[in-house]
């Protein structure tokens, strides 16, 4: 019983390190040789409105922890990393 489940979770662990990484974050940000840094237009685009969210619609927020949340909410909702 051990043997297959260790042969799995080998298995696993091969695919997990020669797949390549999901093209959305792969290609999100990215800086080229001359140092010059590269954001996709889907992540320059939830940058602004998550920012616009975060700072104009909830400007009466107690403490900037909870425009913190907003603006997180708002780029996981996009599908962007924070």
């Amino acid at each position: 019983m051990a043997a297959p489940i260790k042969w799995l979770v080998t298995l696993a662990v091969a695919v997990y390190m020669v797949a390549p990484p999901a093209p959305s974050f792969a290609q999100d940000i990215f800086v080229d040789a001359h140092g010059v840094v590269h954001i996709s237009r889907a992540r320059a685009s939830a940058l602004r409105y998550c920012n616009w969210i975060a700072r104009n619609t909830y400007p009466d927020v107690e403490n900037d922890h909870n425009r913190d949340s907003y603006y997180r909410a708002c780029m996981a909702a996009h599908g962007q990393l924070e």
